[in-house]
This record gives structure tokens, C-alpha cells and sequence, in this order.
């Protein structure tokens, strides 16, 4: 009776302070419920994609309005292109984001990565670069000097 008591005591314990809840409803959602960590150059200097709610707002050249699993990218600059975006997050890691959507200025169905831009001197500073797959276009998001990130 006293080594049921302990199992059940034990099996308790374990299912109470053993769950992992994600940090935010979109993590949960695109990895399964679970908390990734890693140690890759991303996660150490702070930066990691998957915290998708950092992308909101206004940039020198382009808007990201980003609810969730959801984002509108608008890129107002005409090099290389002028985006239009609205899609869905189908991959979240620290170092990129990939995601489902179309360009409303083409009418075309349209997958894109976006990653943390590496380190420069660049004025104004570059934070975002989003490319299309199988295209050679890099959009380029540059922080708004009024609106620093």
C-alpha cells in the first residue's frame, strides 16, 4: 500500500511540474505546444524569429502588422519590388520565419522567409531581410529613425 501511495505521489508530481506551456498562443501553435531553446548565435544575442509579435510595426520603408500566425507585410519602396503580402506563419525558428500567403500587387500565391538581419553599419539600420522563394529579390526592411526598434 505504501509503495502505491509514493507511485501515485510521483506520477502526480511528474504530470503537475512536467508540462512545458509555450510563451505565446502563436509558439503553441506552430510548435506544437512545446518551448524550443537552442544556442545558436540568434538565441544568444536575443534575437529569435520565433517571437513574431517583435516584427509589428512602422519601418523607414514598409509596415508589418503581425496578429498571431498572421502578417501583412507592406513594402513601399520599389527596390526590388513593391510587396503587398498577407500569410500565415508555417515554420517558426529562432533564426527564420516561413510563411504561406499571396502579393496582392501580383495576385500571385507567394511563399517568403524572413530573417534577422546580420550585423552592419548601414544608415538607416537594416533589421529584416525577406526573401521569396525561388527568387533571387531581397526586401530589405530598415529601421524608421522616428520609431527605433
Amino acid at each position: 500500500m505504501k509503495n502505491l501511495i509514493t507511485l501515485t505521489f510521483l506520477c502526480g508530481a511528474l504530470t503537475a511540474f512536467g508540462q512545458v506551456g509555450p510563451t505565446s498562443g502563436t509558439q503553441g501553435a506552430v510548435t506544437g505546444g512545446a518551448t524550443v531553446t537552442t544556442q545558436t548565435p540568434a538565441a544568444l544575442a536575443g534575437v529569435s524569429m520565433q517571437d513574431i509579435d517583435r516584427l509589428h510595426g512602422s519601418y523607414s520603408n514598409g509596415f508589418i502588422d503581425a496578429q498571431g500566425d498572421e502578417i501583412k507585410i507592406s513594402y513601399t519602396d520599389q527596390m526590388p519590388s513593391q510587396l503587398d503580402f498577407e500569410g500565415i506563419v508555417v515554420v517558426a525558428t529562432t533564426l527564420i520565419l516561413e510563411l504561406d500567403g499571396f502579393d496582392k500587387v501580383s495576385g500571385s500565391a507567394m511563399q517568403i522567409q524572413i530573417t534577422a538581419a546580420p550585423d552592419n553599419q548601414a544608415q538607416p539600420k537594416e533589421l529584416y531581410h525577406i526573401r521569396q522563394f525561388g527568387s533571387n529579390d531581397v526586401w530589405i526592411l530598415t529601421e524608421d529613425p522616428f520609431n527605433p526598434k
